[in-house]
């Protein structure tokens, strides 16, 4: 028995149910037969909270039954904590990542196999549900490295959320951070990360925690939230809905509201997901938001059985013991089999897998035991622990061990007493402790009644909608009205919008908003204002109409309005085709909602609308003028005189400067998403700034930077590959419910063009660059460069002094600020480019971490991102197969005004030092100019005039230099 995974999670469960016996012999087989030196590859998430988790979950247990009973477990010496140990130091190799967020697998003998570094994306969940568990670990063994990690992890994916939303994206690269899947919500990949948030500040106490959770759940509760059901949303585009359907790890999230405080919004939910069980027997896999099954599957998971625990504990409301009671039923009704249960492969046939988890020992049953369990009938008191996602117990006093000083008494759940809430408005901050309210638990019952009654009548009008989409007793429309021929004014409009399934409303700006929703997943807006104009808007609807059509009728009409939207973006992009889903709950709860009266009319609907946008797109081209949309960003330094310009796409906030012009040196913003108050402001100040797109809005970018005395702002796309001559005009739209306050010109430039600029930047600093509505005349330039010695190029004045200056110096970094220029010395040893990639690796290594004890950075960000590019020039001149990027490059130069020395240590450097220099003008990238830059026809004759930026290469010594 090399890795008993279920014996393991179980161990807990025996003491819960009080088999001592069983207990005390399960923990001797584990300690005499389980071992890790295995050469099995298995998941650092799994194998934490299910082994690390079950093996501290024991060891606690074990102790407080010797301390109970003295004549159990006589023999038991902290072996299971020992275990623990050793299993963690094995997963520990995962956390070697750039980040510090951990590979997703790894090999308990040989660790980090070079295949499984490969595999660099991990979910949100898995690199995010390590802190309880470590935690304890480094508490009741003293040794911090667990905890550390954990934390390191947990603050490296908070900083990846999304400024604007806060919220968190699904799938990331474990050494960037860079989001591969960014649907958001609170089911799979990423509903232990937010569970972890709050029960850390449970466990732990510290209040850092319970602000992250704080910031998420609003994120979630606007954003995902739509009444009793979630909908996955895109992280950096909320209003956008992800997919149309749910899945049954969410069912943890009411428990998870309980913990919060929110118990109002606990009861709904539950009850949403306990109509499902009731249609179904069980909580599919997943389902849809007609409560329709998605996947059929059901592998008797423990979500909906630990809200339903969390609830009852906080109620002490009889009616969630009868829904464990229909749960336990049905357990025995179709999971039961002869040698004890087994999944359901198919709820619609109730047909059976060969297969049963572990956490339906660990987790289902023991949670139906706790619910129906009186007090007296347990071991130890739950209400003392922490459960962790796994269902193991960890003790709240567990952040007080070795320190007296902070030791308070401290609660895991409401008293059902607290949390009766008058105010559907109030939201509690903090659900340990709370504010005692004085209410009864009868009160709580009515109460509680009350909103499953509410849920339950939602719900059935949903469901009945959708049975009778198909239903042909809807009139027949009429000629039908014409958008040309529409008037706000007339009622017979109006009535026939109505029919059509649009709703008008009139904003507080005085535009009308006119909203469509043909199908589930449709949202089609459009603003008009009273005086013909129209403006782009990502304000939320919150007055929608709804409307059920069959499943053929749903596809045409899907691609009907795909095509509107496309044929808008390719006009203004004023129309925004939102794909979210709208339930009936805010029709009911919210607005009085128009549906339309048929599906033929609901399809007229959509005729009118492409035909409003039509307009719409018309007027916007009248109002604005020729021009608007076409913005240049244009190099004007030499050798470029202008001809090297890039198509922009303006904001749609801030000032309408489309016939003005800025000119100015670029300087790349740090931090380089600009969703910070930026480092270098001095360098920023009466410059143009450049930052990156992603993490925030586009206006947090602009103020931050505005903020920093830039004089306008570039955008640069992080899609790779995008460009200007493959893709359609880009809209950046303002937020409409924040005051416009952006006061310089802000564009856009797609990732192709923008790498381009980064680089011709790259090679001089200094060159100035003018954004405009209108391209200039290059021989307009040139003229102003040859009287008037404008435009110079900054890079012509380096000579190879500076660098010369600098050879007999051997520290490993070494840095001149009046460049400014970094050089790095890599003492390899005998290591060469001919040896192993092993070799070639550790000696890399060695030379980063001396680096490391030797400087420092303000914060941990600007040295994960300096050392992971000292990383990859190392790795380059023993020929390892690293690239660096331009974007990288830059970054390193804009983090060097934090670099200082740190380290005391005196280490002696044998060998000779393979050096390469970068300065702020080449970054890195070494012209060979093996055509000495190619000159424009403009200036064939007049060479003369100035001279050409050469290279000079020594490549015996590995020095990188640049000379003028």
């Amino acid at each position: 028995m090399c890795f008993s995974l279920t014996l393991v999670d179980t161990l807990d469960t025996l003491v819960v149910i009080g088999e001592l016996d069983e207990f005390e012999r399960a923990v001797k087989l584990v300690v005499e037969n389980t071992r890790f030196n295995s050469d099995i590859v298995v998941s650092v998430f799994e194998t934490n909270i299910r082994m690390v988790g079950g093996l501290l979950s024991g060891h606690i247990l074990a102790k407080l039954i010797q301390s109970k009973q003295s004549h159990r477990l006589l023999w038991y010496n902290d072996q299971l904590l020992q275990m623990a140990r050793e299993l963690a130091d094995r997963l520990l190799p995962a956390f070697n990542t750039t980040s510090g967020v951990p590979y997703s697998r790894i090999n308990l003998r040989f660790g980090m196999q070079s295949s499984l570094r490969e595999q660099r994306d991990t979910c949100t969940a898995c690199g995010g549900t390590m802190l309880l568990e470590f935690a304890a670990l480094s508490r009741l063994t003293g040794i911090p490295v667990y905890e550390e990690k954990a934390r390191k992890a947990m603050d490296f994916l908070w900083a990846q959320r999304h400024r604007g939303s806060n919220l968190m994206g699904t799938v990331l690269n474990v050494h960037s951070g860079d989001w591969v899947l960014r649907d958001a919500g609170i089911g799979a990949g990423i509903d232990s990360y937010y569970e972890y948030c709050l029960k850390a500040y449970i466990l732990l106490g510290e209040d850092d925690y319970l602000y992250r959770f704080n910031k998420h759940y609003e994120g979630i509760m606007r954003y995902v939230n739509k009444g009793p059901l979630f909908v996955d949303v895109h992280m950096h585009k909320p209003t956008v809905a992800a997919r149309s359907f749910m899945d049954a790890l969410l069912a943890f999230w009411p428990g998870l509201q309980v913990l919060k405080g929110d118990l109002k919004s606990a009861i709904e939910f539950h009850e949403t997901l306990n109509l499902v069980i009731q249609k179904h027997r069980f909580l599919p896999e997943a389902f849809t938001h007609d409560l329709q099954v998605h996947w059929g599957q059901h592998p008797l998971r423990p979500e909906f059985i630990e809200s339903t625990y969390l609830l009852y504990r906080a109620t002490k409301d009889p009616y969630y013991l009868r829904v464990a009671k229909n749960v336990m039923d049905s357990l025995n009704k179709y999971g039961r089999v002869k040698c004890g249960f087994a999944g359901v492969k198919d709820l619609r046939t109730m047909s059976q897998e060969d297969r049963m988890d572990s956490f339906v020992l660990s987790e289902t049953f023991k949670y139906l035991y706790m619910i129906f369990a009186e007090l007296p009938d347990m071991v130890f008191d739950p209400d003392n622990y922490v459960l962790t996602t796994e269902a193991h117990f960890l003790p709240l006093n567990i952040a007080d061990i070795g320190d007296s000083k902070q030791k308070l008494p401290r609660r895991i759940l409401i008293d059902p007493d607290e949390v009766m809430d008058k105010s559907s408005e109030k939201r509690y901050r903090s659900a340990c402790p709370i504010e005692p309210l004085s209410n009864s638990l009868e009160q709580v019952s009515g109460y509680a009644h009350f909103l499953r009654l509410k849920v339950r009548n939602i719900i059935s009008k949903l469901t009945r909608q959708s049975a009778s989409a198909n239903s042909a007793s809807c009139p027949r429309p009429s000629e039908r009205l014409r958008a040309w021929a529409f008037s706000s004014s007339n009622s017979e409009h109006i009535r026939q919008l109505q029919q059509m399934g649009i709703e008008i409303s009139v904003q507080a700006d005085g535009r009308l908003q006119l909203t469509h929703i043909p199908t589930m997943a449709s949202i089609a807006s459009i603003y008009l204002s009273t005086l013909g104009g129209v403006r782009d808007s990502d304000t939320t609807v919150n007055s929608v109409t709804y409307c059920y059509l069959d499943e053929s009728e749903q596809r045409n009409i899907q691609k009907a309005f795909f095509s509107a939207s496309l044929s808008h973006a390719k006009a203004t992009h004023i129309f925004s085709l939102v794909m979210l889903v709208v339930m009936l709950w805010f029709i009911v709860m919210f607005v009085v909602g128009i549906v339309a009266v048929s599906t033929e009319w609901a399809k007229i609907g959509i005729d009118f609308m492409q035909e409003m946008v039509q307009i719409a797109s018309q007027l916007e081209q009248q109002e604005t003028g020729p021009g608007r949309a076409e913005v240049v960003v244009e190099i004007l330094s030499q050798p470029y005189f202008g001809q090297v310009r890039y198509k922009a796409s303006p904001a749609q906030f801030g000032p309408d400067w489309s016939f003005n012009q800025i000119e100015g040196t670029v300087v790349l913003a740090s931090p380089f998403r600009a969703c910070r108050p930026l480092f270098n402001k001095r360098n920023i100040k009466g410059n143009i700034a450049l930052v990156q797109r992603q993490d925030c809005l586009f206006q947090e970018k602009a103020r931050f930077a505005q903020e920093a005395g830039a004089v306008a702002v570039i955008i640069v796309d992080n899609t790779l590959g995008t460009s200007a001559e493959n893709s359609l005009p880009f809209a950046m739209s303002g937020n409409n419910t924040i005051e416009d306050d952006i006061k310089i010109p802000v564009v856009f430039l797609f990732n192709r063009e923008g790498e381009q600029l980064i680089h011709y930047i790259g090679s001089d600093a200094s060159s100035v660059l003018r954004i405009s509505g209108r391209p200039i005349n290059p021989s307009f330039i040139f003229e102003q460069f040859m009287l008037q010695k404008k435009y110079k190029s900054g890079a012509l004045k380096l000579n190879a002094k500076c660098f010369e200056d600098l050879i007999d110096m051997k520290e490993p970094i070494v840095y001149d600020a009046s460049v400014p220029l970094v050089m790095f010395n890599f003492y390899f040893n005998d290591v060469s480019e001919l040896s192993d990639s092993t070799r070639k690796k550790k000696a890399v290594e060695k030379n980063i971490e001396i680096m490391k004890v030797l400087y420092g950075f303000r914060t941990e960000e600007d040295s994960a991102v300096f050392f992971n590019c000292a990383r990859k020039i190392g790795s380059l001149q023993l020929g390892l197969n690293l690239k660096l990027t331009q974007v990288e490059l830059g970054e390193l130069m804009s983090k060097l005004g934090s670099l200082r020395n740190i380290g005391k240590e005196q280490f002696k450097f044998f060998g000779t030092a393979i050096r390469v220099a970068y300065d702020k003008y080449k970054l890195g990238f070494c012209w060979k100019e093996e055509n000495a830059r190619t000159m424009m026809a403009l200036i064939s004759d007049v060479v003369k005039y100035y001279k050409l930026v050469k290279s000079r290469i020594d490549m015996r010594g590995r020095k990188f230099m640049v000379a003028g």
